[in-house]
């Protein structure tokens, strides 16, 4: 394969994920491609992967790579959103989702491979944007947000995934139902849940496993899920739906989730609700507005991994 792209920029989140020999890994591998021309870039708090990715667009580079978790990746997204540059996943993080979702090895080796030695195709994945902030994988109202956007950093760094079980099974007692009042499209639908999500990806970080089996994040549509069930056994009934497309069909639940797509979403919430996105604490809210961003920004991804 003839590698197109001669400058490129890798951007390294250095307190990303569990494998502290990630750095090595990379600079030694890419040591050994001297014809390239490569701009290491590593982020700190008064610089951030947002901010590295708009100086290698401004800089000329042909293709930007990040290191790091869903957070890091999702700021890299963001700031080439729109531009023909694009980018290159190394899954560092905890979560991973996005690496899931379109295919991308966690295994640094195999994602370096992908991208720099192997036959690999361009797809281009949607964004959304709520109340002006780009997402790349989804935003939370509720449970979700609290669950995921309040994990202590030293507890997912020190346990993974576990980290994030532990802190959703710690907010249980914290569950109140809320009245979510959903225009999708100018279709209006008021339910009560724990949770609303609007989602880019309703991946759950592993492959094939998704909480909506037709859902893509390359459809020009955004999904919008909310729980209805109160309590661990409404959660255990929609762990067993996201893994009915591995079960046998006489094991398959039914799902605990009303489901919607759009283009355009309101969610009026009463009483408010923690709002999270891509991972992160956004605010406190009682209403939130939404709308997809479609072909948002381009995306190295295995042969077969296009749709």
């Amino acid at each position: 394969m003839t590698f197109p792209y001669q400058k490129i920029t890798v951007i390294i989140n250095p307190v990303s994920g569990l494998e502290n020999q990630a750095q090595t890994v990379i600079s030694q591998y890419l040591a050994a491609l001297p014809h390239l021309d490569i701009t290491y870039c590593f982020t700190r708090p008064e610089q951030t992967a947002y901010s590295f990715a708009k100086q290698a667009l401004e800089s000329g580079s042909q293709l930007v790579v990040a290191y790091g978790g869903d957070g890091t990746q999702a700021q890299v997204a963001t700031a080439l959103k729109g531009s023909s540059v694009p980018m290159g996943v190394l899954a560092g993080g905890t979560g991973n989702v996005m690496a899931a979702e379109l295919g991308i090895p966690t295994d640094l080796r195999q994602a370096l491979d992908l991208i720099f030695q192997q036959p690999h195709h361009i797809r281009q994945v949607d964004m959304g944007c709520l109340d002006n902030q780009p997402f790349l994988l989804r935003a939370g109202i509720g449970y979700e947000a609290q669950a995921t956007a309040t994990a202590p950093r030293a507890a997912k760094r020190k346990h993974g995934r576990l980290a994030y079980v532990q802190h959703a099974l710690a907010q249980l007692k914290k569950l109140r139902r809320a009245r979510y009042v959903i225009t999708v499209d100018g279709q209006t639908h008021v339910v009560r849940g724990i949770t609303c999500l609007i989602c880019n990806s309703t991946n759950v970080g592993m492959k094939r496993l998704k909480l909506l089996h037709e859902s893509s994040v390359s459809d020009g549509l955004l999904d919008v899920v909310v729980s209805e069930g109160l309590g661990v056994g409404a959660l255990l009934r929609m762990a067993l739906s996201i893994f009915q497309s591995v079960l046998p069909s006489r094991l398959a639940a039914k799902s605990p989730i009303r489901h919607w797509q759009g283009k355009n979403i309101t969610v009026e919430i009463r009483p408010s609700q923690l709002v999270g996105y891509d991972g992160e604490k956004l605010k406190q809210a009682r209403r939130v507005s939404a709308y997809v961003i479609p072909n948002a920004v381009r995306m190295l991804v295995p042969i077969g991994a296009e749709t």
